[in-house]
C-alpha cells in the first residue's frame, strides 16, 4: 500500500487515503464489538477489502506519474534511484511491526506462526495461508511485488508500449479470477486493481486536454454518485444469491476498479470545489499521510478472533492510532528525512542507472 508524499505533491490523494483507510477500519472494526447481528448484516460492513482496492488504484496511479515525470524531467527510468526511495519508505516502519510481532510471540503474548512470519517478511504473503496479526500482509506483498516488476516492465516495453501491457492486465486478471479461485490474493488475480491506476496516469493528459469531456465531467453528484456506486457494488457482492460470485470477480470489480480511476481522476482535477477542500482538509490530510502506519497497526488491535482490552473498542481503536502516530513520528519521518538527504546521490542523468530513451512530457 504506497502512502509516501513524494517530492511531487498531488492534491486529494491523501483524502482518498483517509477514505480508504477509513473503510478498512469500518470493516475490521464491526466483528470485534461481537454485536447479535445477523450474519447477512454482519457481512454488509466487509468493506475492508473495498479499502484495500481503492489503495491499489491510487497506487497504480501514483507510482506510474512518479515515473512519467521522472522520464520526462531526465529522459529515463532510474530503477535504482526508484527501489531506493520505495525501500526507505516501506521497509523501515513494516519492518518494526514485525520485530514488535516477533517479540510479543517470544513472550507469548501472540500466537502467530514462525511460518506465517517469514512470509510476512518476504512479502510473500499473498501466496500463502496466515494469521491475524500479519494477515493484512497479503496487500503490502501485491503492493512490493508491483514496485518490483512494474517499472522494469515500462522501461522494457518502451514509451510507446507500457500502456498496452497495463490494458492487457485489465482484461486478463479478471478472466483469471474465475478461472483461479482459489486465492483472491494473488498478484496476477488483483493487477487490475493497479493497472487500472497505470492506465489513468498515461491518459490523464488527453483527458485533461478534452476541454468538452472536462466541462461534462465537472458537477460534483458525479463524484458523489460513482463513491455511491462502488459502495453498493461491494455490498451487494456479500449476497451470492443475488449476484453469482463468478459475476463479482468478473464484472463487478471490473467496475469498481473503473469507477475509482474516475473518483481519483475527479478529485486531482477538482481540488479546489467543496468536495475537493473537504479531501484536503487538515484532519482527513493527517489521516491520509498516516495511513501507511495506521494500516499496518490496526491488524493486532482490530482483532475480532480475541477479547481483551486492548481489542475492545473503544480502546482497540486508541491503541492502534497511538501506535501508528508513533511509528509515523519516530520511524517513518526519519526515514523519509533520511531518504531525502541520500536521494541527491541518484540525481542526474549520469547517475541515474538505467533509461530509457528521451520522450516528450507525458502526464
Amino acid at each position: 500500500m504506497s502512502v509516501a508524499k513524494e517530492h511531487l505533491r498531488i492534491p486529494s490523494l491523501d483524502g482518498l487515503r483517509a477514505i480508504s483507510i477509513g473503510l478498512v477500519l469500518l470493516g475490521h472494526l464491526v466483528p470485534t464489538l461481537h454485536l447479535p447481528w445477523p450474519p447477512g448484516v454482519l457481512a454488509a460492513f466487509d468493506i475492508s477489502g473495498l479499502g484495500v482496492r481503492v489503495f491499489f488504484v491510487i497506487s497504480g496511479f501514483l507510482i506510474t506519474q512518479l515515473l512519467l515525470d521522472e522520464r520526462a524531467r531526465t529522459g529515463g527510468i532510474s530503477l535504482m534511484r526508484f527501489y531506493f526511495r520505495r525501500t526507505m519508505r516501506i521497509f523501515p516502519p513494516y519492518y518494526a511491526y514485525l520485530l514488535v510481532i516477533v517479540a510479543l510471540r517470544f513472550f507469548g503474548a501472540v500466537d502467530t506462526a514462525p511460518a506465517h512470519i517469514v512470509h510476512a517478511a518476504t512479502y510473500t504473503t499473498n501466496y500463502a495461508t496466515s494469521s491475524w496479526n500479519v494477515g493484512h500482509a497479503w496487500s503490502l506483498s501485491v503492493e512490493e511485488q508491483f514496485y518490483l516488476i512494474w517499472p522494469a516492465l515500462m522501461i522494457l516495453l518502451g514509451p510507446k508500449r507500457w500502456m498496452w501491457g497495463a490494458a492487457t492486465v485489465l482484461i486478463a486478471s479478471p478472466l483469471l479470477r474465475v478461472l483461479v479461485p482459489s486465492n483472491f490474493h494473488r498478484l496476477d488475480l488483483v493487477a487490475d486493481s493497479l493497472a487500472v491506476g497505470c492506465v489513468l496516469a498515461g491518459i490523464r493528459g488527453q483527458l485533461l486536454a478534452n476541454e468538452t469531456l472536462t466541462r461534462r465531467l465537472r458537477p460534483g453528484w458525479l463524484f458523489i454518485g460513482a463513491l455511491a456506486t462502488v459502495t453498493l457494488l461491494d455490498l451487494v457482492s456479500t449476497r451470492p444469491s443475488v449476484v453469482p460470485t463468478w459475476m463479482f470477480k468478473l464484472v463487478f470489480v471490473s467496475a469498481q476498479n473503473v469507477l475509482i480511476a474516475f473518483i481519483v481522476h475527479w478529485s486531482i482535477q477538482h481540488h479546489e470545489s467543496a468536495i475537493g477542500r473537504v479531501l484536503n482538509s487538515a484532519p482527513l490530510t493527517f489521516i491520509g499521510v498516516t495511513s501507511y502506519s495506521i494500516y499496518i497497526w490496526q491488524q493486532p488491535f482490530l482483532n475480532h478472533l480475541i477479547q481483551t482490552p486492548f481489542t475492545t473498542f473503544p480502546l482497540s481503536l486508541a491503541a492502534g492510532f497511538a501506535c501508528a502516530v508513533a511509528s509515523y513520528y519516530w520511524i517513518e519521518k526519519p526515514s523519509l528525512a533520511l531518504r531525502k538527504k541520500l536521494d541527491g546521490r541518484f540525481a542526474g542523468p549520469k547517475r541515474s542507472g538505467l533509461r530509457t530513451a528521451a520522450t516528450a512530457p507525458a502526464q
